[in-house]
């Protein structure tokens, strides 16, 4: 490999460091906020984060009154998103 070619690949490896680094922090912050909506529920926001994230589903599942329906809320108001 060529030095050029090194010094290339190490600038990409930078820069997907720096957004994988903003990534992280940006998840952090959604996490924290919707903690603060959902109170001794961090798992739950895990979850529901990482489902936005993969672009999967996510089923909640419980009796009524475990804040099944304030998790997606939360979800939604710290995201900027809108709730169907």
């Amino acid at each position: 490999m060529n030095l050029y070619r090194h010094e290339q690949l190490r600038e990409e490896v930078a820069s997907l460091d720096l957004k994988v680094n903003e990534a992280q922090a940006k998840t952090a912050a959604l996490i924290e906020e919707m903690s603060k909506l959902l109170i001794g529920q961090k798992h739950v926001a895990d979850s529901l984060v990482m489902g936005l994230l993969v672009g999967g589903h996510v089923l909640l599942e419980g009796l009524p009154g475990l804040a099944k329906t304030t998790s997606v809320k939360a979800l939604a108001e710290s995201s900027n998103l809108a709730v169907k």
